[in-house]
């Protein structure tokens, strides 16, 4: 019997601002054999790949301005969520009802969907030979190396959301431990071993690691092609070097949009980081951080001046995913009864009086009066269509955390935090004097987490790696947070993953 595969059709035709490398056409369902015949099908079984990581379901909103923001009160919830009681629920965190175990159920079956996917394709180009792509090996290894970083990247997604934080995880005087995931890396219908959460780190860790091998063949193969890593061009293509022209190919433009070798070494560093791993963290962090095209800084905090046409601040974005719905879609969710009203409780942490452009640019009032995030907002803006993903600073807040927890090194490691500040308009020594243990390291550190990622949906990530409640800056000693809300209990279609 022949397998059929779900697929999203991609035009990849043009080169414009306005129609990228990722532009959809409507969904076909395409015999699976007749997909991978040619160089384009995998192609397109990739592109489409990406599209499904913009669901809503994960990085189209719940996993940036939707369910996790709830989830770190980052919006007033009683306000923000007043006409959607799922939103509501998460911010309480009540996961049990059936609109909120419907959004929990989403992102485990997306993700291993796409997982499923991932796997699919890995199993066809593991048997391919070079003769079906236009570049020859370099194509096959960058599509086989970017599969296996999104496998990689949706395995901890799920690390995240349903298992505790790895320090706290420990296993009993028998060495077993209580938390246990299902790591998908063949295509099949069985149902994965379950591995205990240190074997499912080391999983994600080597996918990653071989997925960084493949990819640097095309990335970082001659100048040229470093040079297509650097800030406007990875998301614009916008160049003024003669030089390092456009590629003739589409689809290796654009690498912003894509797992690239940068964008790969940065989940590494976050994953050893969430594993306490520190050393190995800031080493891939800081080969980000130092990474250059010829004399040219790859990535650099967006300056101020570019801010009000860039909401997304694109020159520090390592990795974000394309949606050209996403404008139409963030005014849809807040025009139905979800204000996205920020938590007051910001006034603790930065004063309006601020020079810091992520709250005086980014930030802004509505129609009532109450200040809202701009970051979505589709006015004059030539980044409407990115959904951030991973960025700069958490590279910088990553060598931050290996200065104070590894090195109890407090001076430097605040340094690491300042420059992040500073890069974003912030005065200079905010923290002199503030931070001198981990305790107010974290503490510290979470402050700034909450102000340079609204509604990009990390900040409950941070609250859970530092142990902090995330309801407690705003509630105080009335917070409802418990240990076991940190992550969510498997859904009842936990087996239905492939």
């Amino acid at each position: 019997m022949k397998k059929y595969i779900l697929i999203l059709m991609t035009a990849l035709l043009t080169l414009s601002s306005c129609n990228k490398w990722l532009d959809i056409q409507p969904a076909n369902t395409i015999n699976e054999d007749d997909l991978f015949n040619t160089g384009d099908g995998y192609r397109i079984a990739l592109n489409g790949i990406y599209l499904k990581l913009a669901s809503s379901s994960l990085y189209g909103r719940e996993l940036t301005y939707g369910m996790t923001e709830a989830l770190a009160h980052t919006h007033e919830p009683e306000l923000a969520y007043k006409n959607n009681l799922v939103y509501k629920d998460m911010s309480n965190f009540e996961y049990t009802s059936d609109a909120a175990k419907g959004i929990i159920s989403g992102i485990w079956s997306e993700s291993y969907n796409i997982i499923a996917n991932c796997n699919n394709l890995i199993d066809h180009i593991q048997k391919e030979g070079t003769a079906k792509f236009a570049q020859g090996e370099k194509e096959r290894s960058l599509i086989y190396g970017e599969a296996l970083a999104v496998r990689a990247m949706c395995h901890f997604i799920i690390l995240q959301y349903f298992a505790p934080a790895p320090k706290l995880n420990v296993p009993d005087e028998n060495g077993k431990y209580d938390f246990y995931l299902p790591y998908y890396d063949t295509f099949s219908r069985e149902i994965a071993e379950y591995l205990d959460i240190p074997a499912f780190i080391a999983k994600i860790q080597e996918d990653f690691i071989a997925a960084r091998d493949l990819v640097r063949a095309y990335d970082l193969a001659d100048d040229l092609n470093v040079y297509r890593l650097t800030s406007k061009y990875r998301f614009t293509g916008a160049t003024s070097n003669s030089a390092y022209p456009q590629p003739d190919d589409i689809f290796f433009a654009f690498r912003g949009y894509r797992m690239n070798y940068y964008a790969i070494t940065a989940f590494l560093a976050k994953v050893y980081d969430y594993n306490g791993q520190y050393s190995e963290a800031k080493k891939e962090a800081m080969e980000v951080i130092d990474a250059k095209a010829g004399a040219e800084k790859i990535f650099y905090i967006t300056p101020s001046e570019d801010a009000p046409k860039d909401y997304k601040l694109s020159n520090d974005l390592l990795f974000g995913l394309s949606k050209g719905t996403l404008t139409d879609d963030y005014g849809r969710f807040r025009n139905a009864g979800t204000t996205l009203q920020l938590n007051s409780a910001y006034s603790t942490i930065i004063s309006p009086a601020t020079t810091d452009y992520r709250w005086r640019t980014l930030v802004g009032a509505n129609g009532d009066g109450n200040l809202v995030c701009k970051r979505y907002s589709g006015e004059g803006q030539s980044t409407n269509d990115i959904l951030p993903v991973i960025r700069l600073s958490e590279m910088f807040y990553i060598v931050a955390e290996y200065y104070a927890a590894y090195a109890g090194m407090f001076n430097e490691s605040r340094q690491f935090i300042e420059t992040v500040q500073v890069g974003r308009g912030a005065p200079e020594n905010q923290l002199a004097g503030r931070i001198t243990d981990m305790e107010s390291f974290g503490e510290e550190l979470l402050k700034d987490v909450r102000v340079e990622f609204i509604e990009e949906g990390k900040i409950f990530y941070y609250c859970k790696k530092f142990n902090i409640k995330p309801d407690a800056w705003d509630k105080g000693s009335s917070s409802v947070f418990q240990p076991s809300n940190w992550y969510f209990a498997l859904p009842d279609n936990e087996f239905g993953v492939n």
